[in-house]
C-alpha cells in the first residue's frame, strides 16, 4: 500500500507485535541482565606486532599493568611492550651513547640491531628473533654471542621494585638479568653462565675480538666506565637474591636457583629510557593496561576500558580492547557511516552494529577476543572515532537489537546495494529467513563502475586465490539470482579451467559486488542458421564457412561485417571490462538505502523493518530500567 505524505510517496511498512517464547525471553534475561563486554581483536594473526607501544592518551594520565585481576605495576610514559626476543649480543657493558652509535652503525650497515638495557648495562642485540630456531637459522655475526631468554628464576619477591633492586645488583656484578613477574609473584630472571660484559674502548679494535663487534661496526668511544663494581640502585649488597624473602641486607649466591625455560609467552615491559621494567609471562590471561581515566591509547589511536596482550605461542603480540557493548558501538558507528547523516539512518546503524557484535560473540575465542576492527566485522575506532552526534544517536537506542525466534540476528550491513539486496542463499550457502532480497526505493541514487582487466591481472588474481589458470582466455557468468548478481562464473585459462560461486566472485576478480556485466575486446555478436543473435566472448566457438561450404578455423584476428561496416577482433580477448553497480555483499540493511529513507522520513525502525523480514525489535533488560544518558528510549 502507498500514500502520498508531504508530497512525498512513501512505502507503508506495518510492524506487527511480536511475543517472544518464555524460553527466548528467559535466554535473553540470563545472558544480557547486564551490559555485556566487547573483546575487540586491534592486532592478531600475521599482523601481530613483535612491539607495541601502550600510552596514556594525555601526560597526566598513569596506566597499570595487571595480570588474572593482580596488579603487577604502574607503566611510566612512553613504556612499551615486547616479545622476549633471540638473536646475538655483538656489543655488551656499554654507555648509553656508545650503545645509541653502536646501533647506529650497524643499522646503516644493513643489520638489524637492537638496544638491550640491563640496570647498568647496556647491550647491543642483533636479530631478535622470535624463536630460538629461528636466530639458530639466521647467519650468526663475527664475534656475536648467542642471545637468548633461557636462565634461571631466582628468587620471590613481595613487590617489583626489591626484584628490581635484585636484579640490578646481579647486572652490576656482569649477570644478565631482570625482574620477571610469574606465577602471581616477582622474580629474578637472570643466565648466570652469561658471560661478563665486555668493557669497549679505544684498545679494542678487532672486529672479532673480545668486543663483541660485527666486522661493520668500528670500536666506539675512547672509554667506558667497568661494569659491576657497584650496584646503581641497590648499593653493595644482593637482597635476597635466590631466597624467598625481600631480603634486604642479605647476600646469599647467585647460583642454585630453579632453571626455567620461557614458553615462548613472555614480553618485556619496556620503560621510557629503554629499560627493561618487567618480564612478564603473557599468556592467557595475558597482560592488562587500565588508564586512570579509562583511556589507553595504542598505534595513535585512544580506546575506552583496557587493552591487553597476549603472546600466543608461534606468533607476535595479540592486542585486545575490552570495551562494554554500548561504548563499543559508538566506536564502530561513525567508522561505519558519515558522522553527519540523518539521525535515524545513524540510529539504524547503531542497533544493526550492536546486533552484529552480539551475535558473533566468542568467533574468534581461540585467539582470545570476539570480533575483529576491520571491515573483516565492524569497523571500530574506539575513543578516537567518537563524535557528540553519533554518541546521542547510540544512547538512544541503547540495548535495543533485532531478534527473530528470541535471538541476535546475523544483521549484515553494506555500503551500496546497486538498487536491489541479495538473499543470502544467494551470497552464501545457508538461508537465513531474515535475510531476503527487496528493492530499494523509488529514487535510490545508483552507483555504477568500470573496472578494466587484461588477461594477465586476472591471473594473477587467480593465483592469490591459490588457482593457477595461465593467461585467461575467456569468463561466463552462469546463473543469477534475483537481484543480478551473478551466481557461478567460469573461468577458462590456458592452463586449466575454474568455477567460482556467489560472494567468492568478488574476491576472486578483486570487484566491489556480484552485480556486474563482462565485455571484452573479443565479444561478438553473430546470427545463427535460425536468425537468433548470439553473443560470444570471444571467437574460440566460431569458424568461417567459405563459398565451398567448407568450416575454417579463424586466425588470431578475424573481420566480420556488420550493418555498421567491417569490424576486427582478436580470437582470443586482450581485454575485459566489468560494468557493475554496488559495493559490498548484497545483504541486509544498505547503508546509503538507510540514509536515503531517512531523507524521506522513515524512521530507524522503518528502516530497519524494511531490510531485515519479520525480525523484532528487541531491548535487552540490561537497559529496560537504565536512564540512558543524553537520550531517551523511544
Amino acid at each position: 500500500m502507498r500514500f502520498p505524505l508531504a508530497g512525498l510517496t512513501l512505502v507503508l511498512i506495518v510492524i506487527l507485535p511480536w511475543t517472544a517464547s518464555a524460553g527466548a525471553t528467559s535466554a535473553l534475561n540470563q545472558l544480557f541482565g547486564t551490559e555485556p563486554t566487547i573483546r575487540v581483536g586491534l592486532a592478531f594473526g600475521s599482523g601481530a606486532p613483535d612491539a607495541i607501544t601502550l600510552a596514556a592518551p594525555s601526560p597526566t594520565d598513569t596506566l597499570t599493568l595487571s595480570q588474572g585481576g593482580v596488579a603487577v605495576m604502574t607503566l611510566p610514559p612512553v613504556s612499551y611492550v615486547r616479545l622476549m626476543g633471540y638473536g646475538y649480543t655483538v656489543a655488551q657493558g656499554l654507555t648509553a651513547s656508545a650503545a645509541e652509535a653502536t646501533v647506529t652503525s650497524l643499522r646503516q650497515a644493513g643489520d638489524l640491531a637492537y638496544l638491550v638495557r640491563m640496570g647498568a648495562s647496556d647491550q647491543v642485540v642483533e636479530g631478535m628473533y622470535r624463536t630460538e630456531a629461528q636466530a639458530a637459522a639466521a647467519p650468526a655475526p663475527a664475534g656475536g654471542t648467542p642471545f637468548g631468554p633461557a636462565g634461571q628464576l631466582m628468587g620471590s619477591y613481595a613487590t617489583l621494585s626489591a626484584a628490581q633492586a635484585a636484579a640490578a645488583a646481579m647486572v652490576a656484578q656482569g649477570t644478565w638479568a631482570a625482574p620477571m613477574f610469574a606465577g602471581g609473584s616477582f622474580h629474578v630472571f637472570a643466565d648466570p653462565g652469561w658471560s661478563t660484559p665486555a668493557i669497549l674502548g679505544g684498545t679494542t679494535t678487532s672486529p672479532s675480538g673480545s668486543s663483541g663487534l660485527s666486522s661493520s661496526s668500528p670500536s666506539v668511544g675512547t672509554s667506558s666506565p667497568s661494569v659491576g663494581t657497584s650496584s646503581p640502585s641497590a648499593g653493595t649488597t644482593s637482597p635476597g637474591v635466590g631466597t624467598t624473602s625481600s631480603g634486604a641486607g642479605t647476600t646469599p649466591p647467585v647460583v642454585g636457583s630453579t632453571p626455567y625455560t620461557p614458553t615462548g609467552s613472555e614480553v618485556e615491559v619496556v620503560g621510557p629510557n629503554g629499560g627493561i621494567l618487567c618480564i612478564v609471562a603473557a599468556g592467557d590471561p595475558g597482560l592488562t593496561v587500565t588508564g586512570s581515566q579509562d583511556q589507553v591509547a595504542f598505534r595513535g589511536v585512544s580506546y575506552r576500558g583496557t587493552l591487553t596482550v597476549l603472546r600466543l605461542p608461534g606468533a607476535g603480540l595479540t592486542v585486545i580492547n575490552a570495551v562494554p557493548l554500548e561504548q563499543y558501538v559508538e566506536g564502530v558507528v561513525p567508522r561505519e557511516m558519515p558522522a553527519d547523516w540523518a539521525p535515524q539512518a545513524l540510529m539504524a546503524q547503531a542497533v544493526a552494529a550492536r546486533t552484529y557484535v552480539l551475535a558473533h560473540l566468542g568467533e574468534h575465542a581461540d585467539e582470545g577476543f570476539d570480533v575483529t576492527a576491520t571491515t573483516a566485522d565492524q569497523v571500530y575506532g574506539g575513543l578516537s572515532a567518537e563524535t557528540p552526534q553519533t554518541d546521542a544517536d547510540v544512547q538512544a537506542t541503547r540495548g535495543q537489537i533485532l531478534t527473530y525466534d528470541g535471538a541476535p540476528i546475523d544483521a549484515f550491513f553494506e555500503a551500496d546495494s546497486g538498487g536491489h539486496t541479495a538473499s543470502s542463499q544467494n551470497v552464501f550457502d545457508q538461508a537465513l529467513p531474515y535475510i531476503k532480497g527487496v528493492p530499494e526505493l523509488p529514487g535510490y541514487p545508483i552507483h555504477r563502475w568500470t573496472i578494466r582487466a587484461t588477461p594477465g591481472q586476472l591471473a594473477q588474481d587467480a593465483a592469490r586465490a591459490g588457482v593457477n589458470l595461465g593467461s585467461v582466455t575467456g569468463l561466463m557468468v552462469r546463473g543469477r539470482g534475483a537481484s543480478g548478481r551473478a551466481l557461478h562464473l567460469f573461468v577458462q585459462g590456458t592452463a586449466g579451467a575454474y568455477e567460482v560461486s556467489k560472494d567468492a566472485i568478488r574476491g576472486f576478480l578483486g570487484l566491489p559486488s556480484t552485480l556486474f556485466r563482462i565485455h571484452s575486446n573479443a565479444t561478438v555478436t553473430v546470427v545463427s542458421a535460425l536468425s537468433t543473435p548470439v553473443t560470444y566472448n570471444g571467437g574460440g566457438g566460431l569458424v568461417a564457412v567459405g563459398a565451398q561450404g567448407v568450416p575454417t578455423p579463424l586466425p588470431s584476428t578475424y573481420t566480420v561485417e556488420g550493418a555498421s561496416g567491417e569490424t576486427t577482433y582478436p580470437l582470443v580477448p586482450t581485454r575485459y571490462t566489468f560494468h557493475g553497480k554496488g559495493d559490498g555483499h548484497g545483504l541486509g540493511m544498505t547503508q546509503d538505502g538507510a540514509q536515503f529513507m531517512a531523507t524521506k522520513g522513515y524512521t530507524y525502525t522503518q528502516i530497519l523493518h524494511y531490510y531485515y523480514t519479520g525480525v523484532t525489535l528487541t531491548t535487552l533488560p540490561y537497559a529496560q530500567t537504565a536512564a540512558t544518558p543524553g537520550g531517551q528510549l523511544p
